[in-house]
């Protein structure tokens, strides 16, 4: 799948983390949309979602976060979460919710784009059949 097919949408209400995850992303080729406000970031709901991928950057996850993720996963959305202060316990119930990542919320570009390859990758692999349907024997 080419980059430049995948759109992204940045939610972070910190310009300065939003306006830089969007500058890296568009480098490296995605299509990128980005919001502050959790009201706006929800996609309108349709047969086939237009945001492939939605990144969440927060210095802590507070209530409105998580209710935010909640609602996205419920969607169906893909979510990665960038987080300033991560304890491997919340880490933990966010990977048991849905989402494909929880990280630091880093400044490095690379690191950005790598992350988000990673996650677009597993979501790729994980809809082609990777086993062969199970063959049924029917008995009389």
């Amino acid at each position: 799948m080419r980059r430049n097919s995948i759109p992204i949408m940045v939610i972070d209400r910190q310009p300065y983390w939003r306006e830089f995850a969007t500058a890296a992303l568009q480098a490296a080729g995605y299509a990128v949309s980005a919001c502050s406000l959790y009201d706006e970031s929800l996609p309108p709901q349709r047969e086939e979602q237009e945001i492939s991928l939605v990144l969440l950057g927060c210095s802590r996850l507070e209530c409105e976060e998580r209710l935010l993720i909640t609602r996205l996963l419920a969607r169906g959305q893909h979510v990665i979460v960038f987080v300033s202060s991560l304890s491997t316990q919340v880490m933990r119930v966010l990977f048991i919710r849905g989402v494909e990542d929880a990280v630091d919320r880093t400044y490095d570009p690379e690191e950005l784009v790598d992350v988000v390859a990673q996650a677009l990758e597993r979501i790729d692999e994980r809809s082609y059949i990777q086993f062969p349907v199970e063959r049924k024997i029917y008995h009389e």
